[in-house]
């Protein structure tokens, strides 16, 4: 699934800002000042994602002949996930990979083990992009990107101030 032009076009703006005011600080500070951004965008979508009604089930289905699959709802039924679980699952990221990064994004659980449980450490929220973008069955319900749009001068609001307090601090503490 891609992105609309004009989102992508305005995340490109926000990160290429973003890069200036945190250009000098080592990879410790700049998750600081950027998780400080991340939550408010966290909090936001958090707050638009739907909620369903009911539990939904993740099945895995096995191909009867070759390419074609078992009916729907047919497969073996491998999680079961709680209303309200989605919105659990929205977390901030950071990956050993990318020093620099921060992420908000719906968290994948590492297994397939039934989710029933109410902690957050038990949301898996690998089903986020079809509600996000839709699928072929049912209408998009987009919660990431309204709260970024929402947001985005909080977020750099945020980011800025928290840019300065973490300069001062370098600051007093190098003398320079």
């Amino acid at each position: 699934m891609a992105i609309d032009p004009r989102t992508a076009k305005e995340l490109r703006i926000l990160s290429n800002k973003f890069e200036k005011v945190l250009d000098g600080f080592d990879t410790k500070n700049r998750r600081k000042v950027l998780r400080k951004g991340a939550a408010i965008l966290r909090k936001a979508a958090r707050q638009k994602v739907e909620t369903a009604n009911e539990d939904v089930f993740r099945y895995a289905t096995a191909k009867v002949v070759k390419g074609i699959r078992a009916p729907k709802g047919k497969g073996n039924v491998i999680a079961v996930y709680k209303p309200g679980n989605l919105k659990k699952a929205i977390a901030t990221m950071t990956f050993r990979r990318d020093k620099n990064g921060v992420y908000v994004g719906a968290r994948r659980g590492r297994s397939q083990a039934i989710i029933q449980g109410t902690k957050a450490a038990n949301a898996d929220g690998y089903y986020a992009h079809f509600l996000e973008f839709g699928t072929i069955n049912s209408a998009p319900h987009p919660f990431m990107r309204p709260a970024l749009s929402a947001t985005k001068g909080a977020i750099a609001a945020k980011i800025t101030e928290e840019s300065r307090k973490i300069a001062a601090k370098i600051k007093n503490e190098t003398g320079l």
